[in-house]
């Protein structure tokens, strides 16, 4: 999503914090924000993925599910502008603000 990490971040919270401290529309806010939500979700599923199962999930293919549940978010859960499918996995979400 181009956005700089800070340095000094060691919790999910912080990057939150930074993100909403940071200049920008409350629209890009709150895609960041579900898009952190929808990594942390990602992230805790392919790691018990791998410890219950014994399955690696490739990181690209993370990324891509991660892409996938941002999108059914919005596109079902939220009261925002829904993107078109080719703009999102490009993270192009100029057409949302």
């Amino acid at each position: 999503m181009r956005i700089r990490f800070p340095v000094d971040c060691g919790l999910l919270a912080d990057f939150l914090d930074y993100v909403n401290q940071s200049p920008g529309s409350r629209v890009w806010k709150r895609i960041v924000n579900l898009v952190c939500i929808a990594t942390v979700w990602r992230i805790w599923n392919a790691r018990n993925v791998k410890v219950f199962e014994d399955v690696f999930i490739p990181i690209m293919r993370t990324v891509d599910l991660i892409k996938e549940d941002s999108y059914l978010w919005i596109c079902n859960r939220s009261k925002m502008k829904k993107p078109k499918w080719e703009n999102w996995v490009k993270f192009d979400v100029v057409e949302m603000m």
